[in-house]
Parts: C-alpha cells; sequence; structure tokens
C-alpha cells in the first residue's frame, strides 16, 4: 500500500468487506468485534468515509450514493466535462445543453458501484488455487487471468468516474494524516488475515 489512500482504495475496501459481509445488519464495528480481519476492514473504510465525506455518511449510504445530494452540482463540472470528451473520442452523441442533476449523478454512482462490485466477484473466481498442475488446469489459469488482466485495464476509466464523484475537489489523504486525524487503524491486515486462515 502506499503512503497515499485514495478514493480507488475506499471503493476496493467496500467491495471486499461486503463479499466477506453481504448483510448490511452486520455492518458495525460493534457487530464485528469478534472477527479482526472484517473489523480492520470496516474501520479503514469508516476513516476514509470520515475523510471524504465527513461526518454524515456512513456505509449504507454511501453505497445507495446518498452523498451526492451534499456536493454542490458545480462540484461536478470535471465528471460533466469528462464524460462530454469521451463521449466526443468514442463517436457518441452528447447533448451540451443536458442539465446534470444530482438524481443522474447518484444514478451514475450506484449503476458504476453495481458494476464493479460484480467484477470484483469475477475477478477473485482464481482465489485460492496456490499452484497450478496439469496442462489444463495451467492454461485455463493463464487464459481466465489474461481476459481479467484486459478487463482490468479497461475499468480504469470507471475509477476516474468513481474520483470525479466522490473527491472532486480533489483532496489526498496520507496515511500518516488518516491514521492521525481520522481513526484510520494501523493495524498490519496481511498478518491478521494470515492469522484467520
Amino acid at each position: 500500500m502506499t503512503n497515499i489512500i485514495t478514493e480507488i482504495d475506499l471503493i476496493d475496501f467496500i467491495c471486499e468487506f461486503i463479499e466477506m459481509t453481504p448483510e448490511e445488519s452486520e455492518w458495525s464495528e460493534e457487530k464485528q468485534k469478534s472477527n479482526p480481519p472484517r473489523l480492520i476492514r470496516l474501520k479503514r473504510i469508516n476513516a476514509l468515509l470520515k475523510a471524504y465525506m465527513g461526518n454524515e455518511i456512513g456505509l449504507s449510504e454511501f453505497i445507495s450514493g446518498d452523498f451526492v445530494s451534499l456536493t454542490p452540482l458545480d462540484k461536478f463540472n470535471q465528471l460533466r466535462g469528462h464524460i462530454e470528451i469521451y463521449n466526443k473520442i468514442n463517436g457518441h452523441h452528447y447533448d451540451t445543453n443536458h442539465r446534470f442533476y444530482h438524481a443522474d449523478v447518484s444514478l451514475i454512482f450506484k449503476s458504476i458501484f453495481k458494476y464493479k462490485q460484480k467484477m470484483e466477484s469475477i475477478f477473485s473466481h482464481n482465489c485460492g488455487w496456490l499452484i497450478a498442475s496439469g496442462n489444463l488446469l495451467e492454461y485455463y489459469l493463464h487464459v481466465i487471468s489474461k481476459i481479467n488482466k484486459s478487463i482490468k485495464n479497461e475499468m480504469e476509466e470507471l475509477n476516474q468516474v468513481f474520483k470525479l464523484i466522490i473527491n472532486p475537489g480533489n483532496l489526498t489523504f496520507s496515511l500518516i494524516d488518516l491514521i492521525e486525524n481520522y481513526g484510520y487503524p494501523e493495524d498490519d491486515l496481511s498478518e491478521i488475515d494470515f492469522e484467520w486462515l
């Protein structure tokens, strides 16, 4: 992990946490006390939500796109410009007179978040295969890995949209800043995960 934690890290942490904890009723630090791998992930998410969104938005509200309505519409001008350029480059019509509304931005966010969740599930399909033996198995793992890699490259476009929606002010947070000011846990998650295998 780098010294800068981004809004894409937040999205990745949320996807991973939801994959581990699909029941929304379990999305509290109190409910995860007895499961350190999940608890540390949730604490990371909560610290990043506090850094990017302030104290008003929790995990459920974030996923539903409720945070969008708290951002003035003019803050999404970069998003609008990005979409306009993307459409022009790809030969799609873009109505420059069309106004953006909070509901539009929220819908875009919710849609690409659901898509990202599904893709992360696909990307983790081969997790657990530590050693491949035999030509057919090696072939299978290589082909799936190659396909996933090409899709991940294409998903950078969605990451850009996430950045422009979640962080239109282009804020940056260092790991030290997050630890000192937002309660980001210092725990070594890899070590905790290994202990819980």
